[in-house]
């Protein structure tokens, strides 16, 4: 199902869509709708198996384990590759291909962030974040 809606924009916001749906090579109300979907995604959004099974298997690791997958970190070469491809989407406009690896670093980067933030709750679960944290407080 979908619903119509009129809206008005700036000129220059106007430009910016048309200049990038024309790169893109569809119509501006594509690359309306595209943009509104990617910064409002579905709720309905759920983890894939292999992300479900990562997310229990963590459960089994050892405490060192854990603290190195809540440590690590995306490498900083991908970082910047994302924030290029941000700025260029913001001036320029991506091409399908670079949008296509954007997703994939996106992603990626989401998957990381998911996998730390679980292995420091479980850490915090087991006492352990508390006592780090109190270990390298200054007396």
């Amino acid at each position: 199902m979908s619903q119509t809606v009129s809206l008005n924009i700036s000129d220059s916001l106007f430009l910016t869509l048309k200049r990038r749906a024309e790169q893109g090579r569809h119509s501006i109300e594509s690359e309306i709708v595209k943009n509104l979907e990617e910064a409002f995604p579905s709720n309905e959004e759920s983890l894939t198996p292999e992300l479900e099974m990562i997310l229990e298997a963590l459960s089994l690791m050892e405490d060192h384990t854990l603290w190195n997958v809540a440590s690590a970190k995306i490498a900083d070469s991908v970082t910047d590759q994302m924030e290029e491809l941000y700025n260029k989407r913001l001036t320029d406009g991506l091409s399908p291909q670079e949008e296509r690896e954007l997703t994939n670093m996106e992603k990626m980067f989401e998957k990381n962030v998911l996998v730390r933030a679980q292995a420091a709750m479980l850490l915090k679960e087991r006492g352990l974040l508390e006592k780090a944290h109190s270990d390298t407080r200054v007396h």
